[in-house]
């Protein structure tokens, strides 16, 4: 996710997703916010295994 984060002009941490040149917050008070600034679709956590779940969610 961090990759893909950087490639959309943002930094992604533990406290969200931030513009990567004015540091200004974009996202994150929720997993479904980051997700979706990312243009992800949501993956539920029991199901984020096996290192494959952002190609899971890029579909």
């Amino acid at each position: 996710m961090e990759l893909l984060s950087i490639k959309k002009g943002y930094k992604l941490s533990e406290y969200g997703i931030f513009d990567r040149k004015t540091d200004k917050y974009i996202a994150g008070r929720t997993e479904k916010d980051v997700y979706k600034t990312l243009g992800l679709r949501l993956i539920p956590a029991e199901e984020r295994v096996g290192g494959n779940e952002i190609k899971k969610a890029m579909i």
